[in-house]
């Protein structure tokens, strides 16, 4: 937000007026995550903040699935991993692009990696919560760094190979500014986590819609709440 001008061999230097609106009005991410009455020692939410590049993501482990813990805090490192390789200066359509893909990926190298060390992924703890489980949860991320690669060579989509025994919902985030310093939030989700805004009435807004819900996640609200967002 600075622009310089040459005048007669000297550069003076003239700051746009919202560049200090911009500073004032700065994001601050924060994250907390608290285990459930019922098994408290089995927490499968896992989160990444992004301070840097305004990037945030929101998981929770499939309950019903064999070891949703690990789903939701290997996605979660995957994720935050990817967005860190984005583009900053692209357009808004873009990332909200480019996030999709990132989320349809995470899917793929999860399954890949079910697949091929699921004995080792049973070998973790419940509680993630041992220098052993930071070890091996190290291994399994490049590990399904390389699988991917390898499936993108070999196949032209992204195809789950098999059904998989561990699973996560996903919220992903990233705040992108346009050339007037006006800002905007792209985001992806899948499963029934949630993006709620709060608003300056007070009111707590819901932005994104549960994908498996038969009354709700219909074309016609989709884009009703597209519509509200937007505005």
């Amino acid at each position: 937000a600075i622009l310089k001008r040459e005048t007669m061999g000297e550069t003076t230097t003239t700051e746009k007026k919202h560049h200090a609106s911009r500073q004032e009005r700065a994001i601050s991410l924060y994250a907390e995550s608290q285990e459930g009455a019922l098994n408290p020692l089995r927490n499968e939410d896992a989160f990444f903040v992004d301070s840097e590049r305004l990037a945030f993501g929101v998981f929770d482990g499939l309950g019903g699935a064999e070891r949703g813990e690990v789903a939701s805090h290997l996605a979660a490192l995957y994720i935050e991993g990817a967005i860190a390789t984005l583009d900053p200066i692209s357009s808004f359509r873009k990332i909200q692009e480019m996030l999709g893909v990132v989320l349809i990926e995470t899917s793929e190298a999860l399954a890949l990696l079910w697949r091929k060390h699921r004995r080792i992924i049973r070998r973790l703890s419940r509680g993630l919560n041992t220098l052993e489980d930071g070890k091996l949860l190290a291994e399994l991320l490049s590990e399904m760094r390389i699988l991917i690669t390898e499936h993108k060579r070999q196949h032209k989509n992204f195809v789950t190979p098999e059904p998989f025994g561990y699973g996560t919902t996903a919220v992903v985030g990233k705040v992108i500014s346009d050339d007037a310093g006006k800002r905007f939030v792209a985001i992806t989700t899948v499963g029934d986590s949630r993006l709620y805004r709060f608003k300056k009435s007070g009111v707590l807004e819901q932005c994104t819609l549960d994908d498996r819900s038969a009354f709700v996640d219909t074309l016609e609200k989709r884009q009703k709440l597209q519509e509200r967002l937007s505005r």
